[in-house]
């Protein structure tokens, strides 16, 4: 199995959401992440209070504009706007669907005044420079062909002193054993992505001229019970059956070398 190519990468991210995107709110909900923050009481899973972390820990302060960069179904978007009421949001993906999709959801809930989704390649942002206080990437940096030119475009739109903060499956470094390509190549496929590793995310962090300030494994603080339940319906005897969204995306690996992690950096200034 081959990994989508620098040529194709956009276009099979494009498709892979204009096609899935209803498959995963219907089953698992608008945030569309793999793990989630286990916050309030008893730890437990909620997707609302993991976005609401995520923005905790990215930094978010009152008053600030942030760029959510591959928003997806704008599910966290919408999560931190209701939560800090006074954060201007502009959302970017892709995909026509999921614009279309978000730009339903934000008029429901009527924080179009302070939620704006614009359908774009977050390789080449359509903002000015120093427009964001912060970027953040939640599980989005996967469909990056480019992680370099990634991060200069944020690092460029970024005001002196602004934040990026990533939250994403990172791969294991090499060397890989023959059964652990053989799953990473397949994950790759199946979710139209191409996993970078933490020494790669790191590079070109600080190759786009920004400063690290954290970067961590967090396997151990985030749950995966709620995507993994998404993929089973009750059925009319009271039993379990998997449904669309797991026929197509059930885990199936053997030795699959991948762990969740975040990063944290600075623009100088």
């Amino acid at each position: 199995m081959s990994r989508p190519d620098d040529d194709r990468g956009a276009g099979r991210a494009r498709a892979f959401y204009d096609r899935h995107s209803a498959l995963f709110e219907t089953h698992a909900g608008p945030t569309i992440q793999s793990g989630l923050f286990c916050v309030g009481p008893g730890g437990h899973e909620d997707p609302a209070a993991s976005n609401r972390e995520l923005a905790r820990r990215a930094g978010l302060r009152p008053g600030e504009r942030v760029l959510d960069a591959g928003c997806g179904l704008c599910g966290p978007a919408l999560d931190i706007a209701a939560a800090w009421p006074d954060v201007q949001i502009d959302a970017l993906t892709i995909s026509p669907v999921q614009v279309a999709r978000s730009r339903e959801r934000i008029q429901a809930v009527a924080l179009q005044d302070r939620v704006r989704v614009h359908e774009g390649d977050y390789h080449a942002l359509p903002f000015a420079d120093g427009t964001f206080d912060l970027v953040w990437y939640f599980e989005s940096t996967g469909y990056s062909h480019d992680l370099p030119r990634l991060f200069a475009e944020a690092a460029r739109v970024l005001r002196p002193g602004g934040r990026l903060y990533v939250k994403d499956a990172w791969r294991d470094e090499e060397p890989l054993g023959a059964q652990a390509r053989i799953d990473l190549d397949r994950f790759d496929v199946v979710w139209a992505a191409r996993t970078p590793s933490r020494s790669e995310t790191r590079a070109a962090l600080e190759g786009a001229g920004l400063r690290v300030e954290h970067m961590a494994l967090i396997a151990d603080q985030v749950g995966f019970d709620h995507m993994r339940g998404a993929m089973f319906d009750w059925r009319t005897d009271g039993r379990f059956a998997v449904n669309a969204y797991g026929e197509r995306f059930m885990p199936d690996y053997t030795e699959l070398p991948i762990l969740m992690g975040e990063a944290l950096a600075r623009k100088p200034g």
